[in-house]
């Protein structure tokens, strides 16, 4: 389990971006559940913090595939592909979160970009 951030500071309907190991986890509290999935999208990387929100959907900015936020599902777009999702718990005044799929391994952060 990877402690993302404060409680207070996700605030209703207003995504945050974290970063653990290089891996962005996207974080959205609607109506009182919290949520969390990957945070670029599984079409070709875009930042999902980048783009539009609505209810428990998020369209990417790129190529405006659209994810619903507490599955991962692909709704519409250019991607079948589902977003990995994370299982959040709040405890002690902060945010956890913990991958939903059946490995339960956080997954490894991707390899250094070469200069």
């Amino acid at each position: 389990m990877v402690d993302l951030l404060a409680a207070a500071d996700l605030m209703e309907g207003k995504p945050q971006l974290v970063e653990h190991g290089r891996i962005p986890v996207l974080p959205l509290r609607h109506d009182n559940n919290s949520y969390a999935v990957e945070g670029w999208c599984s079409h070709v990387g875009g930042p999902l913090i980048e783009g539009s929100f609505e209810g428990l959907t998020v369209t990417c900015p790129w190529h405006k595939s659209c994810f619903r936020l507490d599955d991962g599902r692909p709704i519409h777009g250019t991607t079948a592909v589902s977003l990995r999702t994370f299982a959040v718990q709040e405890r002690d005044g902060r945010m956890f979160a913990l991958p939903s799929d059946a490995g339960r391994a956080w997954p490894p952060s991707p390899a250094s970009p070469k200069e």
